[in-house]
């Protein structure tokens, strides 16, 4: 976690554009275990859409946002909209204690390397990462609009 956050600090300071535009261009595959040991690909999810939510333990508007995702997780898994939490760098054995306080019904990845975070141009948490059935990105935010997600899904799923 401190490489990554090490690396972040010096594209900031530098100035440089490391991550070029990414809406519209095909989501990068992942390969990521659950803080169970179970192992998790993007393209386990082909022809259904992805919400990726990018976060970590200690981030307060991540915590904000997992009750609000929980209420509307059931709505677009019927809908064939899978979420995916993505942990950015903290260990299975934290992740599992912050479960067992904070509820989560959607499945939880480690990126203990920050290899996606990376690959996926992620600064800052919490990240929502909107991915198409045809496995381009279409929405890629460090808020998720709650307030109007219905139509915003539907927007995003039917183009």
């Amino acid at each position: 976690m401190k490489r990554f956050i090490l690396i972040l600090v010096i594209l900031f300071l530098s100035n440089i554009e490391v991550f070029p535009q990414t809406l519209y261009k095909e989501a990068p595959n992942f390969n990521l275990e659950t803080y169970e040991g179970e192992r998790i690909n993007l393209a386990d999810f082909k022809d259904k859409s992805v919400l990726l939510f990018f976060w970590t333990t200690q981030c307060p508007y991540c915590r904000s946002a997992i009750p609000k995702l929980n209420l509307i997780y059931y709505e677009l898994k019927n809908l064939g909209i899978e979420i995916l939490g993505i942990n950015l760098g903290e260990s299975s054995y934290k992740v599992k204690r912050f479960l067992e306080k904070y509820p989560i019904y959607f499945k939880i990845l480690l990126d203990k390397e920050a290899t996606t975070v990376l690959s996926y141009g992620i600064l800052g948490v919490p990240t929502y990462v909107f991915i198409d059935k045809e496995g381009l990105i279409r929405f890629k935010e460090n808020y998720f609009p709650f307030d109007d997600y219905k139509k915003i899904i539907k927007e995003l799923s039917s183009k």
